[in-house]
């Protein structure tokens, strides 16, 4: 091992600093079976191979290699640019690749390999190369006139424009599980269920798994914790009579905290079916959204118009209350119906006729977004106010949100009086697009497609407030893009009555917005929500992703997770996230009855990574307080029973060690950790892997406040005296740092 000086080492920082990414990265799928990713790295004023090297480790990769025809095009794709590429005489040379010349005895074609001793199998060397021209032996791409996938050789200390980086096996970006976490985020836990899987997951706040719930159906799709520790979730019994517009469940499932089915109640007939969004109320019961199907002659008797019937239904909306009684049954105690409180004026002939702008608190069974298709309003969310005796839903297809009186009699609810507010079933309040009965434009439209509109509980910064996922669509001002948006609603009188302002119900506009900069660059068509969290933070979930983020209300982001679990099964740590949508993803904390009393074990992370160093559960920097244990797992599933050292020092950078690198410096801690002089402190550093290749070393922080703010760069090897340098494999990386 040979110590790189601190001219080197400022250098490659330098290097690191000035280098421009002039090329989108991209991924392949090696044929290792595993996801790599490249980018190509333009400097300023050229740069030699060893220096590329260095700015490629700096970078947490290394310079790439090519083991495939597939793999040479996908190299060559990250540097076809002419700005990564210069002119030698008559040739074209681009960026530096991971090739060298470890033994010049058979010039020009022998003794060359790559920087990460993977073997130099597959060769692309543009015709007449390698020539050895001027002591050449170093690899880049190019030797001919044009931009080519092919290779040269050249002189190690030629500055070319800049290098490729590969990131594969440890070294791999980071893509699903915990992809940041800031000082100061949600220390709590996070529920979610894949909508292509069957399994229910909680989380920590490393993304490493606590508890876990299998059901025989996908999601349907809401899952929730309840006080006493039962998880309660809707699956999908994909009913062929509700099929084409998403959402659709059928059964609604309780587990017990060990996973085990304590109840199931199902409603999915060929007329109605359960969708989307659940409520359990204090009482036991349970509150669900209900797609009932109205045949053409029943709607067109009601006003609806016969051109707004071209598959000959229309699917309505209801909300019922159900008493779960036994194992698999329930009561329905309750109801209301959006067809008792219609409104047209289309046809006075016909049922509910009148001027639809004279009763707001009507549903315009006219007023329509979808051109008459039989998804007419397609609610996806309902809510419920302890305080308020109130019920809001989001109705998707209209951009509105809607507040029901609850306290009504299951016969008051399907007329305009009766209950706490004396309007009966009536709509108390309604928000997002005016359009609806007829108080605006689309000028005056603020919700797009929006979901999970819910109360803020009243513990939490902004409680009571109304908080909305607007997902935004094509039609949205500004492009496709979503916002999370929090609203303050006029004053309800005695009643629950809310007041409108004019013809319309206020807010003018939320009292808080997150949106990206720019706004383009989030945005999440489908399902998704978001939570006011207890530091005051939000958790965003955009479900269409399958990313969970916590913001500020700055919008700063401190803390984001992408599920790592799609229809296909378990994704690997790097590999491109497909089919990982989830609904929401709510979060908790050990405060919540649901949790609280109760031990809570952090296990594995979720995704799957063959040759990793974690700290708790992630490659994500491990910021803890003093008087912490600090767990390091090692991962090298391919050596089993492989001697391995734990390095850990408080000096970053860059060590190259033959043709690779160590990224960090050792120093004094390393010494005392590797020899065993605090035990108590560094646990476990020297061993052997079990017979899985996994092993688990600890960092224990003493209360020494000397501490507070250092940081401690953690990597593992394995020693293997037939080996380069006696090292068979060099490890990421890990940061553990110590809170001020």
């Amino acid at each position: 091992m040979r110590t790189l000086t601190a001219s080197a080492l400022a250098v490659a920082f330098a290097l690191l600093g000035t280098a421009t990414l002039r090329a989108q990265t991209t991924s392949f799928v090696h044929e290792d079976g595993t996801t790599h990713w490249y980018e190509a790295v333009r400097v300023a004023g050229g740069i030699t191979h060893d220096e590329a090297a260095l700015g490629a480790a700096a970078r947490g990769g290394y310079l790439a290699t090519v083991s495939s025809t597939e793999e040479a095009v996908v190299v060559f794709s990250v540097a076809n640019d002419p700005a990564f590429w210069m002119q030698v005489g008559a040739e074209r040379l681009g960026p530096w690749l991971g090739g060298l010349q470890v033994d010049t005895r058979n010039e020009p074609g022998g003794g060359w390999a790559w920087g990460e001793l993977e073997p130099f199998a597959f060769t692309a060397w543009t015709p007449g190369q390698p020539d050895n021209d001027g002591e050449a032996d170093r690899v880049c791409l190019g030797g001919t006139t044009a931009l080519v996938p092919t290779w040269a050789d050249t002189a190690r200390d030629r500055r070319l424009p800049g290098y490729v980086v590969e990131f594969s096996g440890p070294t791999v970006p980071r893509t699903v599980g915990l992809l940041e976490q800031q000082a100061g985020s949600f220390a709590g836990y996070t529920l979610f269920n894949p909508l292509q899987a069957t399994g229910t997951y909680l989380v920590d706040a490393r993304g490493r798994l606590v508890n876990s719930w299998q059901s025989a159906w996908t999601p349907g799709t809401a899952v929730y914790l309840e006080a006493d520790g039962h998880l309660l979730r809707a699956g999908r019994l994909v009913n062929s009579a509700f099929q084409g517009y998403g959402g659709d469940g059928g059964v609604l499932e309780e587990f017990d905290w060990d996973g085990n089915l304590v109840w199931e109640y199902r409603l999915s007939t060929s007329v109605e079916v359960q969708h989307h969004d659940v409520e359990r109320l204090p009482n036991g019961h349970v509150l669900l959204i209900v797609w009932e199907k109205i045949a053409a002659t029943a709607a067109i008797e009601a006003g609806r118009a016969p051109n707004l019937l071209p598959s000959g239904e229309v699917w309505s909306e209801k909300i019922v209350e159900v008493q779960p009684l036994g194992a698999n049954s329930g009561r329905i105690v309750w109801e209301w119906r959006v067809w008792d409180h219609l409104v047209q004026d289309q046809d006075p002939s016909k049922a509910n006729h009148g001027a639809v702008a004279d009763h707001p608190e009507r549903i315009d069974l006219n007023y329509t977004t979808n051109d008459g298709a039989a998804d007419w309003l397609h609610f996806n969310a309902i809510a419920y106010s302890v305080e308020l005796d109130q019920i809001l839903v989001s109705v998707r297809n209209l951009n509105e949100i809607w507040i029901l009186d609850h306290s009504t009699t299951r016969a008051q609810a399907a007329t305009g009086t009766g209950g706490r507010s004396g309007r009966g079933g009536d709509l108390l309040y309604r928000w997002g697009n005016p359009q609806a009965y007829r108080a605006g434009t689309e000028a005056d439209r603020q919700l797009y497609w929006q979901h999970d509109a819910h109360w803020i509980e009243n513990h939490l910064p902004g409680g009571g407030h109304i908080m909305v996922f607007n997902n935004g669509g094509q039609d949205r001002p500004g492009g496709p893009h979503s916002t999370v948006d929090e609203l303050v609603l006029p004053p309800a009188d005695i009643g629950g009555n809310y007041p409108k302002s004019g013809s319309r119900w206020g807010p003018a506009a939320p009292v808080w917005t997150y949106a990206a900069n720019p706004p383009s660059s989030f945005y999440s068509q489908f399902v998704s929500g978001a939570q006011r969290l207890p530091n005051g933070n939000t958790l965003v979930c955009a479900g269409w992703t399958g990313n969970m983020f916590e913001v500020t209300p700055s919008g700063q982001i401190l803390r984001s997770y992408t599920n790592p679990i799609s229809g296909a099964g378990t994704l690997g740590q790097g590999s491109v996230p497909a089919g990982n949508m989830v609904f929401r993803g709510p979060a908790y904390t050990t405060d919540d009855l649901a949790l609280r009393g109760r031990t809570l074990v952090a296990g594995e992370p979720l995704e799957s990574q063959a040759v990793v160093l974690l700290a708790d559960g992630s490659t994500v920097a491990r910021n803890v307080d003093l008087d912490r244990v600090v767990r390091l797992d090692l991962r090298a599933e391919a050596h089993p029973g492989a001697a391995y050292l734990v390095l850990t020092s408080l000096s970053p950078g860059v060590v190259p060690i033959d043709t690779r690198a160590l990224r960090l410096i050792p120093d004094g801690v390393t010494t005392m950790a590797a020899t065993g002089m605090v035990p108590s402190v560094f646990g476990n550093f020297v061993g052997l892997l079990d017979g899985q290749g996994h092993a688990t070393a600890t960092i224990t922080i003493p209360w020494l406040t000397l501490l507070q703010g250092l940081a401690f760069h953690n990597a593992f090897v394995l020693v293997d005296s037939s080996a380069p340098s006696s090292l068979a494999m060099i490890s990421n990386t890990v940061v553990v740092g110590i809170n001020p």
